[in-house]
């Protein structure tokens, strides 16, 4: 079962829509590059694990209907870990710019969920409870860096809080 991320009506609908957008994004598999480097690549720990580079990350930036812009980040590996990331700016008409965006019930915001395989999900959204932030250090046309951490909360059959740490990324945008 996964744990729904919902901060209000709007930003659900936000939401779904950067899913149906990562969803529809066609995936690399190329090896990333290692921190520090030119390329693609993201790092992050959960519960003390370690994850690193996983071959299927991407970023998306999306136009929405009020001419402002929502960022989706998503990364998944062989082991069926998945890490997804939506950010939404202060109001429908702004964009997604340089700056730190946290998890609460009203944009500026931040949602998260990890998936562990077939061991659980964990989430951190305004009215699902957690906390967490994902700042954004350098948004080019083609890229985007930055840095997330966040404290999730558990859904049916996953153990306690989850704790995502020293997340890092630089990804091109799609």
């Amino acid at each position: 079962m996964r744990v729904p991320i919902v901060a209000g009506p709007a930003s659900l609908a936000t939401i779904v829509m950067l899913i149906a957008a990562a969803a529809a994004c066609k995936v690399s598999s190329r090896t990333p590059d290692a921190p520090g480097t030119t390329g693609d690549f993201i790092t992050y720990e959960f519960n003390g694990s370690a994850y690193s580079g996983s071959s299927l990350a991407s970023a998306t930036l999306m136009a929405n209907t009020s001419g402002g812009s929502v960022l989706g980040v998503e990364a998944n590996d062989p082991d069926g870990h998945m890490l997804a990331i939506a950010v939404e700016p202060a109001t429908p008409s702004a964009m997604i710019a340089v700056g730190s965006y946290a998890t609460g019930s009203a944009p500026p915001l931040s949602t998260f969920e990890f998936t562990n395989g077939s061991n659980g999900t964990w989430a951190a959204a305004g009215q699902v409870g957690g906390s967490g932030s994902l700042t954004v250090t350098l948004l080019t046309a083609t890229v985007i860096e930055g840095t997330f951490e966040a404290t999730m909360v558990g859904s049916a059959g996953s153990q306690g809080t989850g704790t995502l740490a020293s997340g890092m990324f630089e990804l091109s945008l799609q």
